[in-house]
């Protein structure tokens, strides 16, 4: 009894490795295909990759995760990120200008760099509250200031030149 459930258990195990191999293949096929379609058919290369992690998925369900299947994943979705030019960012540096004011309405944006590079500055008119806001982007941390507090009618364009922020306005 005990050595037909070994054996069970054996042909189960050998079944499973040659699902996860075939799985890994594939999967490594996919991924240097889609890598070599990158910018020429960019939406035969998502489909690809998108088999690719599907197959690495039902490897890892098999319990077969290894550091080179890891690897092999990271790759493929740093590929699918750069074929459907989406860009990963950190939930720190988005920042909800409704809180700021439920009607928030941004219509001016301009990135000011300053000339010791330590602190970046965002200045983001709001053409519903005639304000406009300063962002202060140091590293991860982002703080927010209104800088005219309304002096501003409608402020539709801003530029930063030489440490001086410009605005324009319709009055």
């Amino acid at each position: 009894m005990g050595s037909v459930v070994l054996t069970l258990r054996t042909q189960t195990q050998r079944r499973l490795d040659l699902e996860s191999q075939k799985l890994l293949t594939q999967a490594q096929t996919n991924v240097s295909a889609a890598a070599d379609l990158v910018d020429l058919n960019n939406s035969r290369a998502k489909s690809l990759l998108e088999e690719a992690l599907l197959d690495i998925s039902k490897i890892e369900r098999f319990g077969r995760t290894t550091e080179n299947l890891s690897s092999l994943r990271d790759k493929a979705r740093q590929l699918l990120s750069t074929v459907t030019k989406e860009k990963v960012v950190s939930p720190k540096l988005l920042y909800d200008f409704s809180l700021q004011n439920k009607k928030s309405s941004p219509s001016s944006i301009t990135l000011a760099l300053p000339s010791d590079g330590s602190t970046r500055v965002l200045l983001v008119s709001d053409r519903d509250s005639n304000n406009v806001f300063k962002l202060s982007l140091n590293g991860s941390d982002v703080s927010i200031e209104k800088i005219d507090d309304g002096q501003v009618s409608a402020p539709a364009f801003l530029a930063f030149y030489s440490g001086t922020a410009f605005g324009l306005d319709k009055g």
